[in-house]
This record gives C-alpha cells, structure tokens and sequence, in this order.
C-alpha cells in the first residue's frame, strides 16, 4: 500500500485577468501549500477502480478528482491493472483551498509508483493540468508562481508582503461552514460585478506581480526540476480579485478577516474563491492565541506555511 498526505493551498497573491479563447481565465498568483491534509491510500488492483471516501458526500466514480486522475493516468499509460483507493478528508470542499486538486495530484505520483510507470513530474503535471487548472502547482510546491490557467508554475522563495519585515511562518484558516463555487465566483467576476483587476494594496493598479518579482524568463511547469535557484520576492501585494465578487455575496468573510486583523495578523485574506480565509502570524504562539479566539460557529486550522513539498 501506497499512503501520501496531500496538503491544501492558500493563494498569497491572486490576480484574475480576462477570460482566454479556452473558457478559462488568465491567472497571476503565488500559491503557497500549508499543513492541513487529506490522506491518500492506495493498493492494487487487478482490473477496474474502486474508491472509498470518509469524512466528505463526494462522488465514488466520476466527478471525484481521485478516481478521475486514476482513470486519466490508466488510459494514457495504457494500463490494464486498477487500483483500491480511501480518500480520507480533512480539507473541506468548495473551500478555495484546493483540497480536490491536491488528492488529484497525490493520487497520480501513487499510482505512478504503484504502477511502476517511472513519469517525470513534468509529465504528471501536464496530465493533471487536464482535470484541473491547481493541479499541476502540487507538483511544484510548496511556494510556486503560477500563470496562465494555473498550468504554469514556477517555484519561487516564501515572499514578503507590504508592509510585512519577516515572512511569517504560521497562518490560521477560517471557514464559515458553507462551500463557494469557483465557477460562479469566476463567472461573477466576468459579468461586472466587480472589477477584474481591482488596486492592491501599496501597488499602483495594472502594475503586475511579474513586474514585482523581476522574472524576466517566464518558465513553465516542465523547466522546474532544472531552475536551480529560486527568484526573490521584493514585496507581495495583498491582494485577491475573487474577494470583491465572495465578499458582496457572504459578508461574513469580511468579519472573518476584521477578527484575524485584530487577534494580530499581519495579512487577512480570502484564498482562491472562497469562502476559507487565512491570517499570518509571526509565531506559533501568537497563531494560536488567534485560534482559540475564534467564534464557535466557524471552523478554524492551526497550519505551518511548508517549507518543503511533502512527496
């Protein structure tokens, strides 16, 4: 048996653009992996695919990122064998935190070992842009620069934020109780209800973050494993344009963030497209003092900011 943690993302930085002649939208974000995880066991199989989920109403076939990465993989490896695969969930759904995303990623690096396929991350990735735009980042982690539709991914060092004087190590995840469709909040987005590029904080507005990190050599997910050394953030603005579009449709995500402010993060803010929202903190101790503070009715994670990817 083959058992891998699969740990969920929060968006540092996200900018959406306009949407590209594919459906999709043009993407400008810094994705970071943090410890909170969902577990992926597999075991061999003679023929056909069997999931088993606990913890998470999700699907046993198709439509479960899980069994649909197994599937993907099987008939571009022209693989006969199948696999027994429990998911066990931790990462809630809908949450902006990319918890499908990561299991795709974790079940297609098992089963590339369960199956004795020897792929490259790079072809993994590329497979796994497929089923979903956050896919291929898992693979590249734990800090990345992600572009295009999410397909292109760039590792890079911990950034800073304005205004912020050491990168804090510690976060604390809120969560109101309730999912957010990412495609509605895109759709949202593009339909003006809010503007697709709003001003951050402390950047003047259209300046983007590649202007910031001073990559003058974009490289996607396939020259990863050869960039010797990882570009250095000068300052991260605080910004995520999903959050105008989440915030005016569940105003409860805007107290969310006042109560990190105030229990002493030094950055609030919405990950993905909601509803989850994460606040840093210098210290352990201080991440936890914020944590026990937090109202009965949300659901709250104490989670490191990972320093390496955990597979």
């Amino acid at each position: 048996m083959i058992s891998l943690r699969a740990p969920a993302k929060i968006n540092l930085f996200l900018r959406v653009g306009g949407r590209r002649p594919d459906g999709y939208h043009d993407i400008e974000s810094v994705m970071q992996m943090v410890g909170l995880y969902d577990v992926v066991s597999l075991r061999p199989r003679r023929r056909g695919i069997d999931v088993r989920v606990q913890g998470a109403d999700l699907p046993a076939g198709s439509g479960n990122l899980v069994y649909d990465a197994t599937a993907a993989l099987a008939e571009e490896a022209g693989i006969a064998a199948g696999a027994s695969i429990r998911l066990i969930k931790h990462i809630p759904i809908g949450a902006g935190l990319g918890g499908g995303s990561s299991d795709a990623a974790a079940t297609l690096i098992a089963l590339n070992r369960l199956w004795g396929l020897r792929w490259p991350r790079v072809r993994l990735a590329e497979l796994g842009a497929v089923l979903g735009s956050d896919v291929p980042f898992f693979f590249h982690g734990p800090t990345a620069w992600v572009t295009g539709r999410g397909e292109q991914v760039r590792r890079i060092a911990r950034p800073r934020f304005v205004g912020e004087t050491t990168p804090s190590g510690w976060a604390v995840l809120v969560n109101p109780g309730f999912a957010v469709s990412t495609r509605w909040a895109f759709e949202a987005l593009q339909s003006g209800s809010a503007p697709v590029a709003r001003r951050s904080r402390g950047v003047p507005e259209r300046v983007g973050l590649s202007a910031i990190i001073g990559l003058t050599n974009h490289r996607s997910a396939d020259t990863i494993p050869r960039f010797p050394g990882a570009p250095a953030l000068a300052s991260c603005p605080v910004e995520n344009s999903l959050e105008s579009v989440t915030v005016l449709e569940y105003p409860v995500i805007e107290e969310m963030k006042r109560r990190l402010r105030d229990a002493g993060a030094s950055v609030a803010l919405m990950s993905g497209s909601g509803p989850t929202v994460f606040g840093l903190f210098p210290s352990r101790a201080d991440a936890v003092r914020a944590h026990a503070g937090l109202p009965l009715a949300w659901k709250g994670w104490l989670v490191k900011l990972l320093r390496r990817i955990p597979w």
